[in-house]
């Protein structure tokens, strides 16, 4: 059985016995060190909960680099990817479509050709993605490029803060896995290379469960919470209604999950750092876990 194949299957799978469940969602932005061994942590926390799926997005520079990948990205991928319950996919960025599409299908078939190095490259995370309704086709055309020339079965648009409700709307009809559709902060104070500034609100300074029924809700509509993901850095300090600790992030989680969310993650700072706690990716794949039950 291929690889892709099998993966179809367990995903089927999933949704017959744990319809509601979310997955992990991780940018893992740090390069992988000698031989893949600043990655190894986030292995084996998926190794030690198989029953987690996790989308794990990989960038060399921007997108997959020039040339074909050094010998520490190809362990650290190999790593990953060889996992069942892992989909490791590759970084673009589109400039909220104004970059030429020819560049960035140039750098899907570039991690496509990953693949070469027996790296399980099964997808595409499109950051910069538009947040307005007028690129469909350009998104369109990419999208189709994604899976039926390069072969890759994951799709994800990272369009930011759309900002106008059911602006997405257009953007979810092409079928993508996953809009990224909410990044923001648990913590408004700076540690270390985490900042929150700019859009960012704090995250369910309300209570579990607020930002998403009080903001995410009027973006996207709950009918489309399976195919959303969220992305929460800043998991330090307090919220100002709650301590970043392992009770904190469990409430937070239960209310993700609770409301159908498809994929999210919680982390110390930003994507660099998947270690620093207390939102260290170990306790991150543990407590999603429990959520999920």
């Amino acid at each position: 059985m291929s690889r892709r194949l099998g993966m179809q299957m367990a995903k089927l799978l999933g949704l017959a016995s744990a319809v509601v469940a979310t997955d992990l969602f991780l940018p893992l932005y740090n390069a992988p060190g000698t031989n893949g061994a600043a990655w190894a942590s986030v292995r084996e926390a998926l190794v030690q909960h198989p029953d987690v799926s996790a989308t794990i997005i990989i960038n060399v520079n921007n997108g997959p680099g020039d040339g074909p990948p050094t010998a520490d990205w190809i362990a650290g991928g190999q790593a990953l990817g060889s996992l069942p319950n892992v989909n490791l996919i590759g970084y673009v960025h589109s400039s909220r479509c104004q970059r030429p599409v020819e560049e960035v299908q140039a750098d899907v078939t570039a991690w496509a050709d990953w693949r070469l190095q027996d790296v399980s490259i099964n997808g595409i995370f499109i950051d910069e993605a538009p947040n307005d309704g007028g690129c469909t086709d350009y998104m369109s055309g990419l999208t189709a490029h994604i899976r039926e020339v390069a072969d890759l079965d994951v799709v994800v648009y990272n369009p930011g803060f759309p900002a106008t409700p059911f602006a997405l709307d257009p953007y979810y009809n092409l079928d993508p896995t996953y809009i990224s559709a909410l990044e923001t902060c648990f913590a408004t104070e700076t540690n270390g290379q985490d900042l929150c500034d700019g859009p960012y609100t704090v995250y369910d300074q309300g209570g579990y469960g607020t930002t998403i029924d009080s903001t995410l809700r009027d973006w996207v509509g709950v009918q489309n919470y399976q195919r959303t993901a969220i992305l929460i850095h800043g998991y330090h300090d307090t919220n100002g209604l709650y301590p970043a600790n392992d009770e904190t992030l469990s409430g937070l989680l239960r209310a993700v999950v609770d409301r159908g969310i498809g994929a999210a993650v919680f982390t110390t700072n930003h994507w660099i750092t998947p270690d620093a706690e207390p939102a260290d990716i170990g306790t991150m794949v543990s407590l999603l876990s429990v959520a999920n039950m």
